[in-house]
């Protein structure tokens, strides 16, 4: 029990960030699938983004050289939230975007931690 708040801050933000993409993919089925899934794509790309953070450390990849390819692998999903809010006709679904950026920032709070080796 004790763990718990720990897990939920840990588990958290992935776990919003993968809904919001989830969210996104049910709204836009007037697109073909190919547009569904780049429009929703960018919660899953931070989702597995912070889980090969993890990856990483566990298998020992760890210290401040490891930083930065983790600090530019975030190119990929703020490419693919800005596609999706171009792309996406739904207006105020994009309002969900602040969730992905607030999780996106802690995920960048984390992620030194656990790959830096703190």
């Amino acid at each position: 029990m004790e763990a718990l708040p720990i897990l939920i801050f840990i588990a958290g933000p992935p776990l919003a960030t993968f809904l919001v993409s989830v969210i996104y993919f049910r709204a836009a089925e007037h697109y073909s699938l190919g547009t569904r899934l780049l429009v929703s794509l960018h919660g899953v790309a931070l989702t597995c983004w912070f889980i090969l953070t993890i990856c990483m450390n566990a298998l020992g990849f760890t210290g401040a050289k490891f930083q930065f390819a983790f600090y530019a692998a975030l190119f990929m999903p703020s490419a693919l939230a800005l596609y999706s809010i171009f792309r996406f006709e739904g207006g105020a679904i994009h309002l969900l975007q602040i969730v992905n950026l607030v999780c996106a920032l802690a995920m960048m709070v984390l992620a030194p931690l656990i790959v830096g080796g703190l």
